[in-house]
């Protein structure tokens, strides 16, 4: 398994919903900067709280939140392995390499 930190967080962008059949009344918007994925779907919950349009899917988040937690369940026992400092170092130089990319290095 691999992939990004469920905690890694955002760096910008908004998300917005709507039914495109009624798009004036339903819309939702939802600021994604400084949020983790954990956040995200608990900013969701917040927002879509008590629209009853939306209940479907406010009754989903919870499922997303049981995903993440047995994702990081089996990320944290993953066995821990040494590296070679040449590696290192050509992650710290690539994740200092902030115009081309966008990289976080989780360490134990």
């Amino acid at each position: 398994h691999s992939g990004a930190s469920i905690e890694q967080k955002c760096t910008g962008g908004e998300t917005e919903m709507f039914f495109t059949k009624d798009q004036e009344n339903t819309t939702v918007k939802l600021e994604c900067k400084g949020r983790s994925a954990i956040s995200y779907v608990k900013g969701w919950q917040q927002k879509l709280r008590g629209l009853p349009c939306w209940q479907a899917e406010f009754d989903f988040l919870p499922r997303i939140l049981i995903c993440f937690a047995r994702a990081s369940n089996r990320m944290s026992n993953r066995p821990r392995v040494s590296i070679d400092e040449g590696i290192a170092e050509l992650w710290e130089k690539s994740l200092a390499a902030k115009d081309s990319h966008d990289l976080t290095i989780e360490t134990a």
